[in-house]
C-alpha cells in the first residue's frame, strides 16, 4: 500500500480515514480481518477497488502484491 500513490490519484485522507480505516497502525488487520475474501465482500480496500472506482483487487494481483528485494 502506498499513501503517496493514493494521494497522487486525487484521494484525500478523509476518503478512507476514519470511515474505512482507523488512523491507528495495525487496526485494519485486527484479528486478521484484512483478507482477500473481505476485499471481495467490499470491505477495507474493496470499498473502492471494485472495478468501478478503482481497479479490481481480485483481478490485478500484482498491483498490490509487489515482489520486494
Amino acid at each position: 500500500f502506498s499513501h503517496q500513490a493514493h494521494a497522487k490519484s486525487g484521494n484525500k485522507c478523509e476518503d478512507c480515514h476514519d470511515k474505512i480505516f482507523k488512523k491507528k497502525t495495525g487496526s485494519a488487520d485486527k484479528d486478521n480481518a484484512l483478507t482477500m475474501d473481505s476485499l471481495k465482500e467490499g470491505q477495507f480496500c474493496g470499498v473502492c477497488h471494485d472495478g468501478d472506482k478503482a481497479f479490481r483487487s481480485d483481478k490485478e494481483c500484482k498491483k498490490c502484491h509487489v515482489k520486494r528485494d
